[in-house]
């Protein structure tokens, strides 16, 4: 599908003041695409709008899990959490406007470099620090009152990490994260989530807190740290039954020679027993960039930027003409299109 829809059924590629100019992805309740924000004496803004679909926006237990993620994504300011400059209402059509990355996400990211071209783990290892940066600004945020609102991302996963071709890494999509006021309640024993991404206490159902997502990060660690996936070929099921037995394979039985100090963060981030893991995100993060500075390697950001850049030139080249197309169109004025559709695969 390339068109949205207006009220009398007609394709538009307008919401409100943005224009539409790619679909970018859709998903199971909404569909996401790149906009341009259009303003006096020739001003252009680059946005990313993210619209439920319409036939979810008319069922109150959907449209209640989106305004919750709205809700929630327009109180997180992080440089590490994609920022949410809007949530709308037009015509019944509800959306959020939030920033344009200009970048991949991380599994895209591993997928291209897999093989001779592998992320080195000085990049992978930046790459969660700030990662893990963003997810605590989230778990410390507080409402207007003071109170602690125990946000939990709980789909810390590759797909949710955004890389940009200058090195800035930020987390993306509180689609099914919870703050503990939120309107809509995930009923009990119901999974959200990635089951391969996926702490023990949150594949039981059980509620959850900051310390899943830090086991989730543990994850990605022990993926960056061995350069293979954990669960690689196995069914969920057998995943699930894995995680509620403890049957977590050390990372050193994949790879002998990974550094004590390395393998000990990922076992601390991924205990069974959410006691005895990192406290924090940012614990987390502090040993990662001791374990960095320690291996000189600490300043990797303009590295990574440079990497990404060289292996998706294509795809930048594929959506700077698009947007350049949208400058012409805009000139022309030549009415609706249909819209192009940016390959995510």
């Amino acid at each position: 599908m390339g068109e949205t829809q207006s009220e009398t059924g007609e394709a538009t590629n307008s919401l409100g003041k943005y224009r539409l100019i790619a679909e970018l992805g859709h998903g199971g309740m909404a569909e996401v695409f790149l906009a341009v924000s259009h303003g006096p004496a020739g001003f252009n803004k680059l946005l990313v709008i993210k619209k439920i679909r319409p036939q979810f926006a008319e069922d109150p237990e959907f449209l209640g899990m989106f305004l919750d993620e709205a809700r929630l994504a327009a109180r997180l300011s992080h440089p590490n959490v994609v920022q949410t400059n809007e949530v709308g209402d037009e015509n019944g059509r509800y959306f959020m406007a939030m920033e344009y990355l200009d970048g991949q996400p991380l599994s895209r990211v591993r997928h291209r470099l897999a093989g001779k071209r592998d992320l080195p783990l000085a990049m992978y290892l930046r790459i969660l620090a700030d990662v893990l940066a963003g997810l605590h600004h989230a778990h410390e945020l507080h409402d207007f009152d003071g109170a602690h609102l125990g946000v939990v991302h709980r789909d810390v996963t590759p797909q949710n990490v955004f890389v940009t071709y200058d090195g800035i890494v930020k987390v993306v999509d509180f689609g099914i994260a919870k703050a503990q006021n939120s309107a809509s309640e995930t009923k009990a024993g119901v999974v959200k989530g990635k089951v391969a991404y996926m702490a023990p206490e949150q594949a039981r159902g059980d509620r959850v807190d900051r310390r899943a997502d830090i086991f989730s990060v543990g994850v990605l660690l022990w993926e960056a740290a061995t350069g293979t996936r954990l669960w690689k070929g196995l069914p969920e099921l057998t995943i699930i039954q894995r995680l509620l037995t403890g049957e977590v394979p050390a990372p050193s039985k994949v790879k002998p020679d990974l550094p004590l100090e390395l393998e000990a963060m990922i076992v601390r981030a991924m205990a069974p027993n959410r006691e005895d893991r990192y406290a924090t995100a940012a614990d987390l993060q502090a040993d990662i960039e001791a374990y960095l500075e320690s291996h000189g390697d600490r300043g990797v950001r303009r590295d990574l930027g440079k990497l990404l850049s060289g292996a998706f030139e294509v795809e930048r080249t594929r959506i700077k003409g698009v947007i350049e197309a949208e400058g012409r169109a805009r000139k022309a004025e030549a009415g609706a299109a249909r819209l192009p559709i940016i390959d995510q695969d």
